[in-house]
């Protein structure tokens, strides 16, 4: 099917068939009509604007999206506790209503867009274009039914965003902050600070006596969190991806042809010439100067008299496109090595070239990189047998087997996870060997349990897994007398912070009372040192984020005591001076602008949005929102 897709887009033939397809996505529109996405589902809604509805389905598929992202930043999974602690869930929310708010206000004033733009927009979404850069109507569907999306709800979010982008657009486009905001806000991310510091020695842990097994196993109370096993499952697993399939799928070889001779510019490597050129102002001189050459004179000796080092006339190793002037490229690239040209008219003056020396192009033939080609393409085609696939586990699951049972049965990749944290680690604290690295995968599984039959997850590379919790094992505290040294060394680590930050604490006071920061250096055998001037974002300084905020709030004289860049570092500072912020070059100057015009517009958006929903009226169903994570309150 694809490859006749792929053949039918040639020539006349492509515009047909696009056009066509282009024509199918709006009468399919002109069918469904445009339903709200906030309203379509039927179900309890956990919040509305006006007219205008947040589905709990609509709410869960952004919270799971977030959690995902947020996954991927983290290196591992948060637990649901975690991400409610965090405000996730509030802040999901917050984005909604603000979609919502938009699409009411855009009905109110009866903003929309045709539904010939939206196809276009669908057509050009990199989602679904297949490795040919076409449209493939197989792969839209596919990846919509997979999301969960179905294409009259995918459609109507396209065009709703679309109305939406129009208003927020007429709200703060090509907006240009005025030159007293410019000011200020330079005034505030310019201002410099100079400050003289120390840093504390640092703390031999190990020379700390450890007090008796009553403190420890206080402080082990205090720390049951650092001392207890997490929460592990054991899984079972089946796998299908279209990368496991190319072996058996065959490309016709006038496929891997066409995708050679369209991607051909990869495969080689443009001709250098080592090129000199001397460059003349007048066509007269010019001429004079190679009447010289072709009288024998040197090159070298003719740029010379023309006022021109060795290095000036050196152009280097150039390909045909490096050299600017068409006209002076075409001239370089037609001399044979060792041949000077003849005084050519260029866009910068009368140039005579020289080709030193020629290394020549190379292109990678067919039959070398034929196998690549074929297992890109490969990649793209067995996508139909990963959906039969698919649901013939699916009716096997329907009929009863498990994912053991199903994996033998029909030849999948099944692997068995003895014992996996939300992380990816084992009981050890190892990572899990073979785990597949996707994010949805840990965290469905533990928000599952032993017995329940789970949706498929669908990986990034258009695959499937299924999995099956075997087994949970509950999180347990060690028992103190198996970790007795573990907490002795965080005892010791945490005494040592203690006493850094008291020692810095008393020599900020001792300052502040009029010592100086040479004198407190004296008293622990340590220089004392001065920074360079810094700003509020120099990345180079040597102390925490917190302490340069706090710098930037205090007084010239003023001392403190905060984190260094390094891990358990403590140093103690006195501002010594407070400088205004430089007058900014030109290309800052715009760059400032453009920061300061993107706080501004969203400052404006945020006002907008508040204002229409004190206008319109928001409503949360704090009820419906509790019930979908497992709270009835």
């Amino acid at each position: 099917m694809l490859t006749a897709m792929r053949n039918s887009t040639r020539g006349l033939v492509a515009k047909i068939f696009l056009g066509a397809l282009f024509a199918l996505l709006i009468f399919s529109f002109a069918i469904w009509g445009i339903a709200d996405i906030f309203t379509g589902y039927g179900s309890q809604s956990v919040a509305e604007v006006g007219d205008t509805q947040v589905s709990s389905e609509q709410f869960q598929a952004a919270y799971q999206r977030e959690l995902s992202t947020m996954a991927d930043r983290l290196g591992r999974q948060l637990t649901p506790d975690e991400a409610r602690a965090l405000g996730v869930d509030r802040r999901v929310l917050r984005q909604l209503l603000t979609s919502a708010t938009l699409t009411n206000h855009a009905r109110d004033l009866k903003l929309s867009v045709s539904d010939e733009y939206v196809a276009q927009q669908i057509v050009k979404e990199p989602s679904f274009i297949d490795a040919f850069g076409r449209f493939d109507r197989q792969r839209y569907e596919t990846l919509l039914r997979y999301s969960g999306l179905s294409e009259a709800a995918y459609v109507a979010e396209q065009q709703r965003s679309a109305a939406r982008e129009q208003l927020t657009e007429t709200i703060s486009g090509d907006l240009k902050p005025p030159e007293v905001l410019l000011a200020a806000y330079n005034d505030f991310q310019g201002a410099k600070r100079v400050v003289e510091y120390i840093s504390l020695p640092a703390i031999n842990a190990a020379d700390l006596p450890l007090p008796g097994n009553g403190a420890l196993t206080e402080f082990y109370n205090a720390r049951e969190a650092n001392f207890t096993t997490p929460e592990l499952r054991a899984l079972t697993l089946i796998q299908v991806e279209p990368a496991d399939l190319t072996a058996t799928v065959e490309v016709p070889p006038e496929d891997i042809e066409t995708e050679y001779e369209a991607r051909r510019h990869q495969y080689e490597t443009a001709e250098k010439r080592a090129v000199d050129q001397i460059l003349f102002s007048s066509q007269e001189e010019a001429d004079q100067a190679h009447g010289k050459i072709a009288t024998g004179t040197d090159f070298e000796t003719v740029a010379s008299d023309a006022g021109f080092s060795g290095s000036d006339i050196d152009l280097g190793e150039v390909t045909q496109a490096d050299i600017v002037d068409p006209k002076i490229a075409e001239a370089a690239f037609s001399l044979g090595a060792g041949e000077v040209s003849e005084p050519i008219a260029g866009a910068l003056g009368v140039a005579i070239v020289r080709v030193r020396s020629i290394e020549p192009g190379t292109v990678r033939p067919l039959a070398e990189v034929r196998d690549e080609i074929r297992h890109r393409l490969a990649l793209d085609l067995p996508q139909d047998e990963v959906l039969d696939l698919y649901d013939r586990v699916e009716d096997e699951r329907a009929g009863g087997r498990n994912l053991r049972e199903i994996g033998d049965t029909l030849n999948l990749k099944r692997l068995e996870i003895a014992a996996t944290d939300r992380r990816g680690r084992d009981g050890n604290g190892e990572a899990v060997a073979d785990l597949p690295a996707t994010p949805d995968l840990l965290r469905e599984a533990f928000d599952s349990d032993v017995g329940v039959e789970n949706d498929a997850v669908e990986t990034a590379t258009n695959g499937f897994i299924w999995f099956e919790v075997v087994a949970v094992t509950a999180p347990e505290l060690k028992p103190f007398d198996t970790v007795r040294d573990d907490v002795a060394k965080l005892w010791r680590e945490d005494q040592t912070q203690t006493r850094l930050r008291d020692q810095a604490q008393e020599l900020v006071q001792r300052g502040n009372d009029g010592s100086t920061l040479a004198g407190l250096a004296e008293g622990i055998e340590v220089e004392p040192q001065t920074s360079e001037p810094f700003t509020r974002r120099t990345p180079s300084t040597p102390f925490s984020p917190s302490l340069v905020e706090a710098v930037f709030s205090a007084s010239p004289g003023t001392f403190l005591s905060g984190g260094g860049r390094e891990e358990g570092q403590q140093v103690v500072l006195r501002i010594k001076d407070a400088l205004p912020a430089d007058e900014l070059p030109f290309g800052d100057a715009d760059v400032l602008a453009r920061d300061a015009a993107f706080a501004l517009r969203n400052d404006l958006y945020e006002q907008y949005v508040s204002g229409l929903q004190a206008r319109d009226g928001v409503s949360v169903n704090e009820s419906a929102l509790n019930a979908l994570f497992g709270d009835p309150s």
